[in-house]
């Protein structure tokens, strides 16, 4: 007696992406912008109040994520991803302006 077989399922269209099954059975938590891709910002890194900001122009300044107190008061280049919603940069790296 032969077993029954799966019945063949029609293949998606070739641009689309097969959805794979989640082997914790829930969805992973994703970043909110998980293609964010770093940029590059020139200024000056000066405390305001108890947080570290970038100050790339005279009314221009972006909060810092990361350790970056070392560089207080110097020109630098700092790369890093933006979130435009906090309009905080996330540190990768720090270079130093010479």
């Amino acid at each position: 007696m032969q077993k029954p077989q799966p019945a063949p399922q029609p293949l998606p269209p070739p641009d689309t992406p097969i959805p794979q099954p989640d082997p914790h059975g829930q969805q992973a938590k994703q970043p909110s912008n998980p293609q964010a891709p770093t940029q590059s910002f020139t200024g000056k890194i000066v405390k305001d109040g108890g947080k570290y900001v970038l100050k790339v122009a005279s009314n221009s300044a972006y909060q810092l994520e990361g350790d970056v107190q070392q560089y207080e008061n110097q020109d630098v280049k700092v790369v890093g991803t933006l979130d435009t919603g906090s309009n905080t940069i996330r540190v990768v790296k720090i270079e130093l302006i010479s």
